[in-house]
């Protein structure tokens, strides 16, 4: 697959093309702030140019809703007083030294205790300690809500591994083990739950039918609000 990062004067954007010998037609997609072309490697460039054109207002809207969620989730930054989230709540960030590492939810902090010892980059162990933090909480709360259903369901899982992809939120594979991407603790938990009901539901049903999705229905009733919130927050929990 070829890949180009492409500018023009007559868009007010850029986005990068991919081309593709198995691709029949020209798709545009927008993630987040980027914009990318898919298209065949037969398809001249100059026609490319003009679909894109063509479509520009729908992708400038794409952008410009991201711009506006974006303000609702700002990117994660390590300074005292930013704003983190978990289970849909915000938290100030609360730095502080002592003399052993961990991480606390007080009031209405994320308290991140740094031990004395000196460290050749402290943003870097504030980032490493922030992670182990919520892969743990993810650990906990998406077994503790996984056997729940599935104790509801009558259904049985092997294992629950945790992943970080910016692609993929959950995934079951088909000897019954369901990965889940931790960064959905930053999430509401009706959208955490929504997740799990999901994965939960293709190990009675491995595909996306209508029997699938009418099972999800069943034990998630408000589904469609998270899976839409999903669609169109989930970049911003990225850190």
């Amino acid at each position: 697959m070829a890949t180009q990062s492409l500018k023009s004067t007559h868009l007010p954007f850029n986005y990068t093309l991919r081309r593709s010998a198995r691709r029949k037609t020209i798709e545009i997609q927008v993630r987040g702030d980027q914009v990318v072309v898919r298209a065949p490697n037969f398809v001249h460039q100059g026609d490319i140019q003009r679909f894109v054109l063509a479509r520009a207002a729908w992708v400038q809207e794409k952008l410009s809703l991201y711009r506006q969620r974006a303000l609702l989730y700002p990117p994660r930054t390590y300074e005292p007083g930013a704003r983190w989230w978990f289970c849909g709540q915000p938290y100030s960030l609360d730095v502080r030294v002592a003399a052993v590492d961990r991480v606390e939810i007080q009031d209405q902090s994320l308290r991140v205790v740094v031990s004395r010892r000196k460290v050749r980059d402290p943003q870097a162990k504030l980032e490493r300690l922030l992670s182990q933090w919520y892969q743990q909480q993810a650990m906990a709360v998406l077994t503790h809500k996984t056997e729940q259903l599935t104790r509801q369901m009558g259904l049985r899982y092997q294992q629950i591994k945790l992943r970080k992809t910016r692609s993929r939120w959950g995934h079951c594979t088909h000897d019954g083990s369901l990965q889940f991407n931790w960064l959905i603790m930053q999430a509401p938990e009706p959208v955490i739950d929504y997740l799990v009901a999901h994965e939960v539901c293709h190990l009675q049903h491995f595909d996306h039918s209508l029997r699938f999705w009418s099972l999800v229905g069943k034990v998630c009733p408000e589904y469609q609000a998270a899976k839409t919130w999903l669609q169109h927050h989930g970049h911003c929990l990225w850190f």
